[in-house]
């Protein structure tokens, strides 16, 4: 009872109270990554297969380089690493480490009211042999933003104190923002950061016995 009375103390001061999921884009989990992918496979002769993994497939990467709204401009590459195997059928398709490629398609500088952004996509990744794969591709570095670093809206830049009656507890002071917002703020993303990635398109992968090597 105790706790509940505090939840809602909280709420009424205006407190964010966040519950972390228990999912976690870097999860390490072998037998989860092992785990069976949407995918058609076709053989090709008896040492190689072709996988191609379907739409809504996800795998999570880690970014290579700083993106930067201040600095970075529209159609600015980057680069991202695949942080773990992906698995079809007990097979290696994607080792750890595969790079993939983006690229910025647009930079909205900040403004009063919202912090910049900038929108990002993937297009292509880079096999074993060097040899660049064409991929479609959605860029999420939250678990809401599709495409899309930054855009937060700004707090107002002004309050007004307010008191509440809470039956059981008392009066409660509050500050109620209001006025106009305060100026954003340039965004950025630094080396390391996850990036989960979500094929708009199938990708097809040439399965060679050299991978098992890795």
């Amino acid at each position: 009872m105790k706790h509940v009375k505090a939840l809602w103390i909280l709420f009424f001061l205006g407190v964010n109270v966040c519950f972390t999921p228990s999912f976690s884009w870097a999860d390490d989990d072998k037998d989860k990554r092992k785990s069976a992918l949407p995918a058609t496979i076709k053989v090709i002769d008896a040492k190689t297969s072709q996988y191609t993994l379907a739409v809504g497939t996800t795998f999570v990467s880690s970014l290579e380089a700083m993106l930067n709204t201040q600095y970075n401009q529209p159609n600015d590459s980057f680069s991202m690493r695949i942080i773990h195997d992906v698995w079809v059928n007990n097979q290696k398709v994607l080792p750890k480490g595969t790079r993939v490629y983006g690229h910025i398609e647009d930079v909205m500088a900040p403004m009063q009211g919202r912090d910049a952004i900038m929108k990002i996509k993937a297009h292509a990744i880079e096999t074993l042999e060097g040899e660049e794969i064409p991929l479609e591709a959605t860029l999420f570095t939250s678990m809401e933003d599709a495409g899309l670093m930054g855009g937060k809206v700004t707090q107002p830049m002004n309050g007004r104190l307010v008191r509440y009656e809470i039956m059981g507890i008392g009066m409660i002071n509050r500050v109620m923002p209001e006025g106009p917002r305060a100026m954003g703020e340039h965004q950025r993303m630094t080396p390391g950061q996850l990036i989960r990635i979500r094929l708009d398109a199938p990708l097809t992968i040439i399965h060679s016995p050299y991978d098992e090597e890795l």
